[in-house]
């Protein structure tokens, strides 16, 4: 985990990026637990990572890389970033990071934000956080505001975020990734996007695509155009059809799911990207109160806005219970002794 200075700086960072309490809370009670932690600090994280291939070419240039996915244990529990023990991993992944050297792949799992799933989400442009009375469009919301929290933290240690998405997807309108690019802008600090072909990184279909990155040089991700060969897929990922009324509709099919893998090509310039960007010079997060004892800063700091979609008094309640958790004095009189939710508009 970063040093004691530097996780005192992470913390002040936090509150100047107007961090909800409660992930402040969360990460102030990772710092009090007693984790196991490795020898080598992490240079890479892949999170979401599938195939991990981002992970895997970092470790080829001799980077500490570490690759965070679902699929990884038999019990989903451990890297479910929907779960406690898997936001608390992730969290502390970007802990055990290299301090202003971190830089990290975030691949969001988009099936419910792309235009396939309109009809069975409920989502829209003008109401992009669908139906919350379906159990994956809540599941889904709760995943993207957690990946908010992560990238909140990523800022706070000095890291860079590369964060992709089909272009078609409806993430970037999710309430709290619209108030983390409000928030930092009011700061002076921006979120750069950039939408290319995935068909120029050796990619079966054309896939246009979006990165969302705190790095202006994602821009090099756009090659250009594709001629009108490239356009047409080397497989198909939908199936068209009439429904009972005789309208053209459309479905994802099979195919689909195996285009979320990146090419071996588009990990090796996400890897050479984040080389890059961590030793670019990066505006500073403004106005951090250096001088005010924390306690002080945390008392002062409202509790506002829980994030409930987002589940983070569960977080809190799972750190609270662990055995290895031993509390500052002068923060006991401090920590709440009960948090409610209130459900999200």
């Amino acid at each position: 985990m970063v040093n004691k200075q530097d996780l005192d700086t992470v913390i002040r960072r936090l509150f100047t990026l107007r961090a909800p309490k409660v992930l402040i809370t969360i990460v102030l009670l990772l710092s009090w637990t007693d984790f196991y932690q490795g020898k080598d600090h992490i240079q890479v994280i892949d999170a979401f990572a599938g195939a991990a291939r981002i992970a895997r070419s970092a470790r080829r240039c001799g980077r500490v890389a570490v690759a965070l996915d679902v699929d990884y244990s038999t019990n989903s529990r451990v890297f479910d970033v929907n779960t406690s023990p898997g936001f608390v991993l992730s969290l502390l992944a970007v802990l055990e990071g290299r301090f202003e050297e971190l830089w990290a792949a975030l691949g969001v799992c988009c099936s419910s934000w792309i235009v396939t799933s309109r009809g069975s989400t409920g989502r829209s442009w003008m109401l992009p956080m669908g139906n919350w009375a379906y159990a994956k469009v809540a599941s889904a919301n709760c995943m993207v505001t957690r990946t908010v929290c992560m990238i909140l933290l990523m800022f706070a240690v000095g890291a860079v975020w590369f964060l992709e998405q089909p272009h078609s997807s409806l993430m970037p309108r999710h309430t709290r990734f619209q108030w983390l690019v409000r928030v930092l802008e009011d700061l002076g600090l921006k979120v750069y996007y950039q939408s290319f072909w995935m068909k120029w990184f050796r990619h079966p279909t054309p896939k246009r695509t979006t990165v969302y990155s705190s790095s202006p040089l994602i821009k090099e991700l756009d090659m250009g155009p594709l001629t009108r060969n490239h356009l047409t897929p080397e497989v198909q990922t939908t199936d068209r059809y009439q429904n009972g009324s005789g309208k053209a509709r459309f479905k994802g099919n099979k195919n689909l799911k195996g285009t979320q893998l990146y090419t071996w090509k588009y990990a090796a310039k996400i890897v050479d990207l984040g080389f890059k960007s961590v030793h670019q010079e990066r505006d500073p997060i403004p106005n951090v109160d250096f001088t005010t004892p924390l306690t002080e800063l945390y008392e002062k700091y409202e509790w506002g806005d829980l994030w409930s979609e987002g589940h983070l008094i569960d977080v809190v309640r799972y750190l609270r219970g662990s055995k290895r958790l031993t509390i500052p004095e002068e923060w006991r009189p401090l920590l709440p002794t009960e948090l409610v939710d209130e459900p999200m508009d």
